[in-house]
């Protein structure tokens, strides 16, 4: 595929998403900011969604931070794409985590576990028109290569619906770090929450 299609799929992906740079900004230090009205609207629901304080973990190796937030609901990756957008830590804008490397899989798998981990949201997006192939058309929500992949026995596709299009993390053994790897989910799979990464 020419890497200027993938450019171009990337940078109309991103613009739909509201994807943050990579680079730390000189956001407020505070754990979270307040959900913005317009990322899930006034209901109950998203009042409930608001990401609790975290205590990120710093992996020196990669010079990231890392939380796991378990939301007070279930959550799809739709809804914890903003949530975690509207958190900072140490003067980073928070994201989905991008485990894009072994490093920063690494990192994250054995210090977390894969059952803290398991179906937890991180930033992987599949975008394309080849549904026949569901390894095909994955994307960090950063723009970081994927050219490192953990899937543990996946992706798949059952059924051929076409939905599984948002990455999680998956402790089922199959995974290539401790038996944790990802998983491909569902738009509208809910998840117990996400892996934040600043």
């Amino acid at each position: 595929m020419n890497p200027s299609y993938l450019l171009v799929i990337f940078a109309v992906v991103a613009s739909m998403l509201g994807v943050p740079s990579d680079t730390p900004t000189n956001a407020p230090a505070t754990s979270r900011l307040p959900l913005a009205d317009a990322s899930l609207g006034d209901s109950p629901l998203a009042s409930s969604l608001v990401p609790p304080p975290v205590t990120p973990w710093f992996c020196a190796a990669v010079n990231k931070y890392y939380a796991i937030v378990n939301t007070a609901s279930p959550v799809t990756w739709d809804q914890a794409l903003p949530l975690a957008q509207s958190m900072t830590y140490a003067g980073r804008v928070g994201h989905l985590a991008v485990p894009n490397t072994f490093q920063k899989d690494y990192c994250i798998i054995t210090h977390f576990g894969g059952a803290a981990l398991h179906h937890h949201w991180i930033g992987a997006i599949r975008v394309g028109d080849d549904w026949y192939n569901p390894s095909l058309h994955w994307f960090w929500i950063t723009g970081a290569t994927f050219n490192y992949s953990n899937w543990a026995g996946q992706p798949n596709d059952p059924g051929g619906h076409h939905r599984e299009t948002r990455g999680e993390f998956w402790n089922n053994g199959a995974g290539a770090i401790a038996g944790v790897g990802w998983n491909n989910n569902s738009f509208n799979a809910s998840a117990p929450g996400f892996i934040v990464e600043f």
